[in-house]
């Protein structure tokens, strides 16, 4: 024999709601957010998302039951990531400015250990390079009880990540949440849509790299200084280097006056011609337009020049800078073609090996008279040509009938006081 009574005690029906709202650390209202409502005595869990408002409600809950609410949204890592949030959280490890909300600590805790360190900006200069595609140890999205009061907003760990309703009889409609995006400092995420090149607001200022142009031959070791003109209280900056993959071949990068290593390259499309970077300094950095920043070295697959196989864009990663006021600027990359030709060079002949026709390139600084020579292992002259050649950029074209031999051939250029020789292969049909 059983016996059921029900009664409409605290809106029993159903009439009663639970609900908040879920903003950003600045107080943008954050929609599409899922929020679970589940009832801790029975194990049901109720589902919804936040309007264009950034509220969420629910109801046709039972009375008197305990409920806990809880938030959770995933991806889009690198919305409101940058460089820059390097150089505030390394300021504010260091105590040089610390981080003026608890909600901006716990963004940059980047590994979820619960305390700020150098560990977190290793692995979000990961993120920002193109390493991980997600936080190994932490969501994208943390969110915290908008009414906690923290003891110390430099430790504010652990934090309510739920809110929990007990007793429930009567609406309840104040359950605010604060949504974090871990790694986002400044606040610069965009509940919208993803950050993209042009969305910020900068200064209209430029970082301008340099670097001379070059001519350089296929299997030369190509290094290619970093200077500027204006490299003047820069915190740091962030950009995709693209150059020809099928001209050049990276192979490391040498620091100078900033200490920049393979630690702060994204190599995993040098490939393809790709390399993400992304340099930053605690304290705003000067150096001298005739000092090297860098050095990027490279190996030449084919001959070619510098203007015409190095650039800096925004593909992978957007280009910018943090000038002293830790504003967002533009970068450029520009090739110095002034007196690009100021010394001899003998280029290494291509194809090579070559069975019918090859091509060998060199520089003049000025127009004078140029002797090449050919000579097979033993020493026997094979060919010679002599004639009057123009400053820049000059190339001859051998017929391997020409040198009536196979195998190693030498090729020695001798131009006033400088020479040079080079081997190649002859493979005549």
């Amino acid at each position: 024999s059983v016996k059921i009574n029900i009664q409409a005690n605290g809106d029993l029906c159903g009439n009663s709601r639970i609900g908040g709202s879920i903003s950003t650390i600045s107080d943008q209202m954050a929609n599409d957010i899922s929020v679970s409502l589940t009832d801790m005595d029975t194990d049901e869990e109720m589902l919804t998302e936040t309007n264009e408002n950034g509220k969420f409600s629910f109801s046709g809950m039972l009375a008197n039951d305990d409920f806990e609410i809880k938030p959770a949204k995933s991806g889009d890592y690198l919305n409101g990531v940058s460089t820059l949030d390097i150089v505030l959280i390394q300021r504010h490890i260091l105590g040089l400015a610390n981080l003026d909300s608890p909600y901006k600590v716990i963004a940059a805790d980047v590994n979820n250990n619960e305390k700020v360190s150098s560990a977190d900006l290793i692995e979000l200069r990961k993120l920002i390079l193109g390493l991980y595609t997600e936080l190994p140890n932490n969501e994208s999205w943390r969110f915290a009880d908008a009414s906690q009061i923290f003891a110390n907003n430099n430790n504010p760990f652990p934090f309510n990540e739920k809110i929990s309703v007990e007793n429930f009889t009567s609406d309840d409609m104040n359950n605010d949440f604060k949504i974090i995006k871990i790694g986002d400092v400044n606040n610069s995420v965009n509940m919208d849509n993803l950050r993209k090149s042009g969305d910020d607001t900068r200064s209209g200022k430029t970082l301008n790299l340099t670097v001379a142009n070059k001519y350089f031959s296929a299997g030369e070791v190509v290094e290619i200084p970093i200077t500027s003109a204006n490299y003047n209280s820069i915190f740091g900056f962030q950009y995709n280097l693209h150059f020809n993959p099928e001209v050049l071949s990276f192979t490391d990068v040498k620091a100078g006056e900033l200490a920049i290593t393979n630690d702060y390259l994204g190599l995993q499309n040098a490939d393809n011609g790709n390399i993400a970077t992304s340099w930053s300094h605690a304290t705003a950095q000067s150096v001298q337009s005739d000092k090297v920043l860098f050095t990027l070295v490279f190996t030449a697959k084919t001959n070619g020049t510098i203007n015409n196989n190095l650039s800096v864009n925004s593909d992978k990663i957007v280009a910018e800078a943090y000038d002293q006021t830790l504003t967002q600027i533009n970068v450029d990359l520009s090739v110095n073609s002034r007196n690009v030709i100021s010394d001899y060079a003998l280029m290494q002949n291509t194809p090579n090996p070559f069975s019918s026709m090859t091509t060998i390139e060199f520089t003049l600084p000025s127009t004078q008279n140029v002797e090449i020579k050919f000579f097979d292992i033993t020493g026997k002259e094979l060919k010679v040509i002599s004639s009057e050649f123009n400053q820049g950029l000059n190339q001859i074209s051998i017929d391997a009938e020409e040198l009536s031999t196979d195998g190693i051939v030498y090729y020695q250029m001798s131009a006033s006081e400088f020479t040079d020789t080079k081997k190649m292969i002859v493979m005549r049909k």
